[in-house]
C-alpha cells in the first residue's frame, strides 16, 4: 500500500449527525483517499519541436579517466613500474642538462614530459579515479613548462605536434579540459593522420558535446571516424545521434538509432539505442509512427513488444493519454501474458486518470476489473499481489474523482447526471470490497458508499449496506454502530412507501433500537441510539418510559442536550414543576435558549393552573418566574399584563404599584396597560402616596398629545411630593397647563414665574399678567415702580409708580432761588429789594395750585407748605422794616400801621396755603383707608378651621399633611386636582385655597390679589368669616399692621 495513502481519524464529526440521517445531505468524505496529485495533460497535437533539453536520460561526455583509459588502450604502455618511470624522469632531466644542441635537447625535454605523463597514468589512477597528489601536480605543471619551452625554441614540426600533444595530455590529467581540447585541436591541425587522430578527435567531439556545442561536436564525430575503433566509431555513431536530437533534427537521430538496433554492440548501445529511439517517437511522432517502425525493425515479436513498451513508457512520462492508449492497445494485441496484460492495463488507466468523473476514465478501470475476473485473478492469488498496491492506488483516484464530483466539489466536463455517477461509484465501492477486504480505509469508503446511498435515496441500498457491517466483524465498533443508525433512516423511509415493504419496516425498526438500548450499553452510540428509542416512545405517547429513560440518558452524559430532552418530556407529559424543581446545571454544553424557553413555558402553565385555582401566591411566583426568565417580548406583555390585571382585581394596588415602578421607563408607557397605569396612580395620589405616583408616570410613547398628558400628571405629583418645578418642566407642558401652574407659582414662588418669563424671548399678555401678579407679590407693591426688570417684563409702555424722596418740582426750586435782603443794607436800596421780593412771592402765590395738580400728595404738601413759608417770610419782612429817622410819633404810628396792612396780605394768604395742606393730608388719609379695606384680613392661623368636607374625605389627609409642613403649592395643586369629585361647594373651596394662601410665608400684595378673588368669586361669606377672625386677631395686638400708602407698597 503506498505510504501516501492515510485513513481518516477524524471520525467524531459523525457522532454530531442527528438521529434523521436521511434528512441530513451527505458528507461524501474524499479526505482518506490521498493518491498522488495528477499531472495536467499536454496538448496531443504532437511536432518536431523537442523539449529545451532532451531527455534527462541523455548520455554525458566521456569523463577525464575515461579519455585516459582511452588512450591507454590506445598504446603499449610500458610494463616499467611507477618508480621505474621515475627513474627515468630523472635521468632525462640530467641529459637535458648536459646537451647543448638544441634540437636534441628538445628531443630529451618532450620525452621528460611524454614520461611525466607516464609515470602520473601510472601512479595517480586507482581504480575508475584519477587521483592527484601535490608531488604529481607539480610533475604535470614541469611537463606544461617543458612543453611551452619547445614551443618557444625553434622546433621542428615533429617536435611542435609533440609539444602540442603533450600539453593537451597535461592538461587533461590537471583538469583543465578546454585548454586540453585547445592544444589537441591545435595537435590535430598539425597532423590530422596521426595514429592517434581518432582517440584524440573523440576526446575533442565529446567535450564540446559536454558544453553544448553539437553542431561542432558532429564535425568530429564524422570526420575522424574513419581513425577511430570499432569501439569509438560506436559510440561516435550513438552520440552523432544525440547531437542531432540536441539540433532540433530528429529524423536523423532516428535512423542512426535504428541502424544502431540491428547492429551487435559490444557496449550495450543498440539497446540504449531502442529506448531513446522510443523516446524520440514519443517526443515528436504520432503513435502510429512507432507502431509502424517497430513493425518494420523488428521481426521478434518480443522486441517489437520490448520496444512498443519503451515507447510507452515515455509517453507516459508525458501523460500523452491518446498516444499512450494506442500503443496500449498494441501492446495488448501482441502479448499474452495475463500478468503482463493487467500491467499494460494498469497503465493505461493511470494516464487516462481525471481529477473528475470522466467516462474514459471508467471504462478503463472497469476493462481491468472484468480481466480480472474473467481470468479468476482473486484478491489472494500470486498475480494480484504483484499489483495490488498499483491497483489499489488506481482504484482510489478513481473514487476520488468520482466522490468530489458527486459531491460538488470538482466540475466535470461531462455531461453526467447525479443518478449515473451514483451508479458508477457503487460499482467503484463493489470492486473495492471484493478486491481489499483488508484494506484499513475499508470502513471509511463503506462510509462514503452509505452517503451515496443516502443521496440517491436509495434506501434498500442503505438498508442493505447497514445489515452486511452489521454482520462483518472486521468493521469498528463506531461504523457498526453508525449502520444501525443508517439502517434505522432507511427503515423510517422506507416505511413511507406502499406495503408490504413499509409494513414490514416499521415492524422491523422497534426491535432494533429496544435491543441496541438494552444489549449495547457499553457502545459510544448508545446515547444516540437511546434519544432515538426515546423519540418513538414520545411519538407514541408512553412519557413515562420516555421520562425514564431520558434520565438515565442525562445522568450519564450530563449534557445540556440531554437536559432539554428530559424536560422536554416532562412538558409534553404535563410535569411542569418537575422541570422547575430540576436545578441540576450540566457539565458538558452552554446554557441553551430552547432550555430557558421549557423553562418559561412551564412557570407560565403553572401560573395559568394557579389563576384558574385562584391561588394568589402561586400565580403570583409563578407569573414573575417567567417574567424573570426573559421571554419573548410579545408573550411577556400578555403574561405582564394579564398579572397587572389580577393584582388589580385583588385591589393589591400597592403591589402592582410596585411591579410597575419597577418596569423599564419604556415597558411601564406601553400602550397595554395604560389603563391600569393610570388608575393606580389615582390610587396613589388619594391615598397621599405621591412619590410613588410620580415614578408610575414617565413620558410615554404615545401620541405627542398622550405625552403632554402623562408629563403633566407627572409634574402634580412630583409638586405634590415637594419638589419645585424647573423651567423644562413647565415648558413641556401644554399651554392650558403650563398657564394653570404658572398662575400658582405667581402666588406662592413667584421667582420661578419671573425667571421663567425672562428666559422667554417673547412673551404672550396671559404671561405677562402672571409676570405682573408674580412682580408684585415678589417685591410686595402693587403699584411697580419702574425698574430694567419689570420694563423687560411688563414692557415700557406699562404705567408705573412713583417710589422714594420725590425730586423739587420747579416752584419749589424758585421759592429756594429767592434771596432776602441783607441786614447792612438800607435806604433806597433795602425798600427796592423789598418790593421785588413782594412781587416774585405774589407771582409764585398765583402759579401753585396749577403746579401741583396731579402730583403725589407729599409732593403737593411739601410745595404748599413751602410756599406758606414763603408768605409768611416775606411779611415778617415787612413788619421788620426800619422806620425812617425824620419821622414823627405820629408819622411812626402811622407808618407802622401802612406796615401792618401790607403784611397782612403775606399772614393771610400763608394761612390759606397751611389749610390747603391739612386739606390734602385729610384726602391721603382717606384713601389709606381705602387701600387698607383692600386687603383680606390675615387672623390667627391657630382660629383657622378646615371646612368640614376637607376634613371628613380621606383624600385630603396628604394635603392636610403637606400643607402642614409648608408645601402650600402641592396643597393647592392637589385641591385642584380633587376639587371636582371631592369638593361641591365652591365656599369650602376657596375658603381651603385662601387659608393655604394665607398660611404660607407672604406680603399684603398677597391679602390683595385674594381679596379680589374671593370678590370676584362672590365668596362675601368667606370674607366675612375671614374679617371676624381677623379682628379676634387685631384685637390681641397693640397696633393694625401698616397699610402701605402709594410708593410705601410693601412693608409691612
Amino acid at each position: 500500500m503506498s505510504k501516501s495513502l492515510r485513513p481518516i481519524i477524524a471520525l467524531a464529526a459523525y457522532f454530531a449527525l442527528s438521529a434523521s440521517l436521511a434528512a441530513q445531505d451527505p458528507v461524501l468524505d474524499s479526505s482518506f483517499l490521498k493518491p498522488q496529485a495528477v499531472p495536467q495533460a499536454p496538448s496531443e497535437a504532437r511536432g518536431k519541436n523537442l523539449p529545451e533539453t532532451a531527455t534527462p536520460n541523455a548520455p554525458k561526455a566521456m569523463t577525464k579517466t575515461e579519455a585516459i583509459r582511452l588512450h591507454q588502450n590506445e598504446r603499449d604502455e610500458s610494463r616499467d613500474s611507477a618508480a621505474k618511470v621515475l627513474e627515468t624522469v630523472q635521468s632525462l632531466t640530467h641529459l637535458a642538462r648536459l646537451t647543448k644542441n638544441p634540437l636534441a635537447r628538445n628531443a630529451l625535454i618532450l620525452n621528460r614530459a611524454s614520461a611525466i605523463n607516464l609515470y602520473v597514468r601510472k601512479a595517480a589512477i586507482q581504480g575508475d579515479q584519477l587521483k592527484l597528489n601535490q608531488a604529481n601536480t607539480d610533475l604535470l605543471k614541469a611537463a606544461v613548462k617543458d612543453s611551452n619551452e619547445v614551443l618557444r625554441s625553434k622546433p621542428t614540426p615533429e617536435q611542435t605536434q609533440k609539444a602540442h600533444f603533450l600539453l593537451g595530455l597535461s592538461y587533461l590529467y590537471l583538469d583543465q579540459m578546454h585548454v586540453a581540447r585547445a592544444h589537441f585541436i591545435k595537435y590535430l591541425q598539425l597532423n590530422p593522420k596521426a595514429e592517434n587522430a581518432g582517440w584524440v578527435a573523440l576526446f575533442i567531439a565529446e567535450d564540446l558535446f559536454d558544453s553544448g556545442l553539437h553542431k561542432e561536436a558532429l564535425s568530429y564525430y564524422g570526420n575522424f571516424f574513419g581513425s577511430m575503433s570499432r569501439a569509438q566509431k560506436e559510440l561516435s555513431n550513438y552520440k552523432s545521434a544525440w547531437c542531432y536530437i540536441n539540433l532540433k533534427q530528429p529524423e536523423k537521430a532516428e535512423k542512426i538509432f535504428a541502424s544502431m538496433i540491428q547492429y551487435d554492440s559490444r557496449q550495450g548501445l543498440g539497446k540504449d539505442s531502442v529506448r531513446d529511439l522510443a523516446f524520440l517517437l514519443a517526443h515528436h511522432a504520432d503513435s502510429a509512427d512507432a507502431i509502424q517502425l517497430a513493425d518494420q525493425i523488428f521481426a521478434d515479436t518480443k522486441k517489437k513488444v520490448e520496444f512498443l513498451n519503451y515507447v510507452r513508457s515515455s509517453l507516459d512520462s508525458q501523460n500523452l493519454a491518446v498516444m499512450h492508449t494506442k500503443v496500449i492497445e498494441r501492446l495488448l494485441q501482441l502479448e499474452t501474458d495475463p500478468e503482463k496484460r493487467i500491467v499494460l492495463m494498469l497503465a493505461d488507466v493511470r494516464v487516462n486518470r481525471k481529477l473528475y468523473a470522466s467516462v474514459d476514465h471508467a471504462k478503463r478501470f472497469f476493462r481491468l476489473a472484468q480481466t480480472l475476473r474473467s481470468a479468476q485473478i482473486r484478491p489472494d492469488s500470486p498475480v494480484f499481489k504483484k499489483v495490488s498496491d498499483q491497483v489499489f492506488v488506481e482504484t482510489q483516484f478513481l473514487m476520488k474523482a468520482y466522490i468530489d464530483t458527486f459531491a460538488r466539489r470538482t466540475k466535470t466536463p461531462e455531461p453526467f447526471t447525479r443518478d449515473e455517477l451514483g451508479q458508477s461509484l457503487k460499482s467503484q465501492f463493489e470492486f473495492f470490497n471484493s478486491y481489499f477486504p483488508s484494506a484499513k480505509t475499508r470502513p471509511l469508503v463503506f462510509n462514503v458508499w452509505r452517503d451515496v446511498c443516502f443521496d440517491m435515496k436509495d434506501w434498500s441500498c442503505v438498508d442493505r449496506l447497514s445489515e452486511f457491517i452489521q454482520l462483518d466483524q472486521s468493521f469498528p465498533s463506531w461504523l457498526k454502530d453508525r449502520a444501525i443508525l443508517d439502517q434505522l433512516a432507511a427503515l423510517d423511509e422506507i416505511a413511507k412507501g406502499p406495503p408490504p415493504a413499509s409494513t414490514e419496516a416499521r415492524t422491523r425498526r422497534v426491535p432494533i433500537l429496544l435491543n441496541f438500548v438494552e444489549k449495547q450499553e457499553k457502545s459510544d452510540q448508545w446515547l444516540r441510539i437511546a434519544k432515538l428509542y426515546t423519540e418513538i416512545l414520545m411519538d407514541s405517547n408512553q412519557y413515562s418510559k420516555a421520562i425514564s429513560l431520558l434520565d438515565k440518558i442525562f445522568q450519564r452524559e450530563n449534557s445540556t442536550d440531554g437536559l432539554f430532552r428530559l424536560q422536554w418530556a416532562r412538558f409534553r407529559a404535563g410535569e411542569h414543576a418537575a422541570i422547575l424543581n430540576d436545578s441540576r446545571v450540566p457539565k458538558v454544553g452552554k446554557p441553551e435558549a430552547r432550555m430557558s424557553e421549557l423553562r418559561r413555558e412551564a412557570a407560565l402553565a403553572l401560573a395559568a393552573k394557579a389563576k384558574s385555582t385562584d391561588s394568589t401566591a402561586d400565580f403570583k411566583a409563578h407569573i414573575q418566574n417567567f417574567l424573570a426568565s426573559n421571554p419573548d417580548k410579545a408573550k411577556a406583555l400578555v403574561a405582564r399584563d394579564e398579572y397587572f390585571r389580577y393584582l388589580f382585581k385583588k385591589q393589591m394596588t400597592r403591589e402592582l404599584t410596585a411591579e410597575l415602578i419597577a418596569l423599564p421607563p419604556d415597558l411601564r408607557a406601553e400602550k397595554t396597560w395604560e389603563d391600569l397605569v393610570l388608575r393606580c396612580w389615582r390610587i396613589s395620589m388619594e391615598e397621599g402616596r405621591y412619590s410613588e405616583a410620580a415614578q408610575l408616570l414617565p413620558v410615554g410613547r404615545g401620541s405627542p398629545q398622550d405625552n403632554h398628558d402623562l408629563r403633566y400628571l407627572r409634574l402634580v405629583s412630583l409638586i405634590a411630593a415637594g419638589e419645585t418645578p424647573s423651567l423644562a418642566d413647565l415648558r413641556v407642558q401644554n399651554a392650558d397647563k403650563r398657564d394653570y401652574l404658572l398662575g400658582l407659582l405667581a402666588l406662592v414662588k413667584p421667582q420661578i414665574v419671573i425667571d421663567y418669563c425672562r428666559s422667554q424671548s417673547n412673551l404672550s399678555p396671559t404671561e405677562r399678567d402672571f409676570a405682573l401678579l408674580a412682580l408684585r407679590i415678589h417685591e410686595g407693591q402693587w403699584l411697580l415702580p419702574r425698574s430694567d426688570l419689570a420694563v423687560r417684563l411688563l414692557g415700557s409702555t406699562y404705567k408705573f409708580a412713583t417710589t422714594g424722596p420725590q425730586p423739587y418740582i420747579p416752584i419749589e426750586l424758585k421759592i429756594r432761588r429767592l434771596s432776602f435782603p441783607k441786614p447792612s443794607l438800607e435806604g433806597k436800596l433795602l425798600e427796592k429789594a423789598i418790593q421785588s421780593l413782594v412781587s416774585e412771592t405774589q407771582k409764585i402765590r398765583q402759579t401753585v395750585p396749577s403746579e401741583i395738580r396731579s402730583l403725589p400728595a407729599e409732593v403737593q404738601i411739601r410745595a404748599v407748605e413751602s410756599a406758606a413759608d414763603l408768605e409768611n417770610r416775606v411779611a415778617n419782612l415787612i413788619l421788620g422794616s426800619p422806620i425812617p429817622k425824620a419821622l414823627t410819633p405820629e408819622q411812626v404810628i402811622q407808618y407802622k400801621a401802612g406796615l401792618q396792612n401790607l403784611a397782612k396780605e403775606f399772614q393771610d394768604q400763608s394761612t390759606e396755603f397751611m389749610k390747603l395742606s391739612a386739606s390734602i393730608q385729610a384726602v391721603a388719609h382717606k384713601r389709606k383707608l381705602q387701600r387698607d379695606s383692600r386687603l383680606i384680613p390675615r387672623p390667627a392661623m391657630q382660629d383657622w378651621t378646615w371646612p368640614p368636607a376637607f376634613l371628613d374625605d380621606s383624600v385630603f389627609i396628604g394635603v392636610r399633611n403637606i400643607a402642614r409642613f409648608g408645601n402650600v403649592l402641592g396643597a393647592l395643586v392637589l385641591v385642584d386636582f380633587f376639587r371636582a369629585d371631592h369638593l361641591s361647594a365652591d365656599t369650602d373651596y376657596f375658603w381651603i385655597r385662601t387659608g393655604l394662601l394665607l398660611s404660607s410665608p407672604h406680603k399684603d400684595t398677597l391679602r390683595i390679589y385674594l381679596l379680589e378673588e374671593l370678590q370676584k368669586n362672590k365668596q362675601e361669606l368667606v370674607i366675612e368669616t375671614w374679617k371676624k377672625l381677623a379682628g379676634q386677631y387685631y384685637g390681641q395686638q397693640t397696633s393694625s399692621p401698616a397699610i402701605p400708602t402709594a410708593g410705601q407698597e410693601g412693608t409691612r
